[in-house]
């Protein structure tokens, strides 16, 4: 019985398929970053990660993505980024759509530096913050937003690698700086003595 329920745990992350019949058994699943994605997320938010390790980690993360964007990306991934700022700066007036079409750019700069880990750590990292961002997005926060993403963008086109890296860190660090001033006090009285 334990097996049987460690076998469908197994499957319903997507570790190993279960097939029926003849031929059937039990293999190691095909790779898939989305459900990589998801259980990593699933594992974050079990752990209880404070709001602001997931801030510092996307920091670290985006940063690089956006350097490697400048190097790596192709027409296509510059034309689907701008596509995206422009999405994004229809719904300003959105806020949660706004929130999933900014998390949609920051993640299509990931898919530009096309390293798949970072990729799905990010993917993770995006079901954790979008409900942060949500709650702290209005017009003024997207259209600071939508600033920042242009000027990305500018740097990605324009091949700038330390000015892709400069500029990320720069927007979200704003964006902590702004919207998550009280978690920084957090760590600050966490500390012991």
């Amino acid at each position: 019985m334990a097996s049987r329920d460690a076998l469908r745990s197994l499957a319903a992350t997507g570790i190993v398929e279960v097939r029926q019949g003849a031929g059937g058994g039990v293999r190691v699943a095909n790779g898939n970053l989305e459900r990589f994605g998801d259980a990593l997320a699933i594992q974050l938010q079990l752990l209880g990660v404070r709001d602001l390790e997931v801030i510092e980690a996307q920091m670290a993360l985006e940063a690089t993505s956006a350097e490697l964007a400048a190097f790596r990306s192709t027409t296509s991934d510059r034309k689907r980024l701008r596509q995206l700022v422009e999405e994004s700066a229809d719904l300003v007036r959105e806020p949660e759509r706004f929130t999933e079409s900014a998390l949609g750019f920051h993640l299509a700069v990931a898919e530009a530096s096309h390293n798949r880990i970072l990729v799905a750590q990010l993917t993770a990292l995006h079901h954790v913050l979008k409900p942060l961002y949500a709650r702290r997005t209005n017009r003024e926060v997207a259209a600071r937003v939508v600033e920042a993403h242009l000027q990305l963008l500018d740097r990605i086109e324009s091949r700038d690698a330390e000015g892709s890296r400069r500029s990320m860190c720069s927007h979200l660090e704003g964006v902590r700086a702004r919207g998550f001033a009280r978690l920084k006090n957090k760590k600050t009285r966490r500390r012991p003595a």
